[in-house]
């Protein structure tokens, strides 16, 4: 059998690497050859990578290219129905449409990630909406509006946290009594 299939996962792997490494040259290099040998249905894989990929270019100030692949992986997310995935897109092509002075545009595709966000109760993605929309007042000199944006994103970021904290230590409480349970067990058994 051939291992063909797990080459653009491979791929897709070595890119996150470099984009954890911020090797942006390699990193652009591993989700292009993501894209070039997926198959045609794995929606997910080439969402991933265009994704990636827009981000990278986003990153290097390529606003119309990084677009192009927010768009592509916004159509494939869709056909997942990857809520939190399609307002992540959302997000980015706003900032795209805000790089390329497009103003009316990067509002646009904001209210489109505010409604997926509430509709869905996607919070960590309303608060980079949050933050996003933040940005724009300041540009537009709305200080006021900007600082209120900015509150927002920072008080869904700390009830996130704060709930992350909680989790761990409900772990650490389960993973402490269980093995207080093992522990009487194993007098028991003695």
């Amino acid at each position: 059998t051939t291992h063909n299939e797990f080459v653009p996962i491979a791929w897709n792997n070595i890119g996150y690497v470099y984009k954890y490494l911020q090797n942006e040259s390699e990193s652009k290099s591993a989700f292009l050859n993501t894209l070039k040998t997926a198959p045609r249905d794995d929606n997910e894989l080439k969402a991933a990578a265009n994704y990636n990929l827009g981000l990278i270019l986003q990153n290097q100030g390529k606003s119309d290219s990084a677009m192009v692949c927010f768009k592509e992986a916004y159509k494939m997310y869709e056909k997942e129905s990857d809520w939190h995935s399609l307002a992540a897109c959302q997000n980015m092509m706003s900032l795209s449409y805000f790089h390329s002075n497009d103003p009316f545009n990067a509002q646009q595709a904001l209210t489109k990630a505010f409604d997926l966000e509430k509709k869905y109760n996607l919070k960590a993605e309303e608060a980079k909406s949050h933050e996003i929309q933040s940005l724009y007042f300041e540009d537009q000199f709305d200080y006021e509006s900007s600082l209120a944006s900015y509150k927002k994103f920072l008080s869904i970021r700390d009830s996130l946290a704060s709930l992350k904290r909680t989790e761990e230590d409900l772990l650490k409480s389960h993973q402490y009594r269980a093995e207080r349970i093992e522990k009487d067990l194993r007098v028991i058994w003695a």
